[in-house]
């Protein structure tokens, strides 16, 4: 997505380096009064957010995205989608910039609309088979991100896709996961 606050999230950046730079210059002047120190985690940063030493975003990146503190994402997940568009040739870049913040928060709202909440939160992890049981695709108003259609399964999507059409480009149709027998150009697709 493009930042449309880019100048606010700077600023908010940098004041939480400030107040973490004055953190560490009080944490030091109390380890010189007082003879035991307690040792301060440290963080490694990823496209502006601390990460664990596992390579997971903290809850700070959580909260920024507006999603659930206790949700884990990989640091390396969305370093590839960032990747991708930067890589991109000059015809084919889609963003001059991407809030990655604003990026997955905008996606758990989808996500959270088309699978619903008690399916997110019955399990830790999903397999490959459990996100093929997920509902495919889904319609939605393109101002808000509301939801309007969840269609269940591939067959479902495939015939709302051949039927929709909406001219005032206000609604858009997607597919939840990209599901490689649908985007397959081919006459008669195997959807799987």
């Amino acid at each position: 997505m493009m930042s449309g606050i880019g100048g606010f999230s700077n600023f908010a950046r940098n004041f939480h380096a400030n107040i973490k730079h004055d953190a560490k210059i009080q944490n030091t002047n109390k380890s010189e009064i007082s003879s035991s120190t307690s040792p301060v985690p440290s963080f490694n940063e990823v496209l502006g957010y601390k990460v664990d030493e596992d390579g997971y975003f903290t809850s700070e990146f959580n909260e920024a995205a507006g999603i659930p503190k206790d949700y884990k994402i990989h640091s390396d997940t969305l370093k590839s989608l960032v990747n991708v568009n930067d890589k991109a040739g000059v015809f084919y870049k889609m963003f001059s910039k991407i809030d990655i913040a604003k990026t997955v928060g905008n996606a758990y709202k989808i996500l959270s609309q088309v699978a619903g909440d008690e399916l997110l939160n019955s399990k830790e992890s999903f397999t490959k088979e459990d996100l093929a049981k997920f509902p495919q695709g889904y319609e939605y108003e393109k101002s808000s991100l509301k939801v309007t259609k969840v269609n269940k399964n591939i067959y479902d999507y495939a015939s709302a896709r051949s039927a929709f059409d909406d001219k005032s480009g206000k609604t858009y149709m997607e597919t939840l996961f990209f599901n490689s027998s649908y985007h397959a150009f081919t006459t008669t697709p195997q959807y799987k």
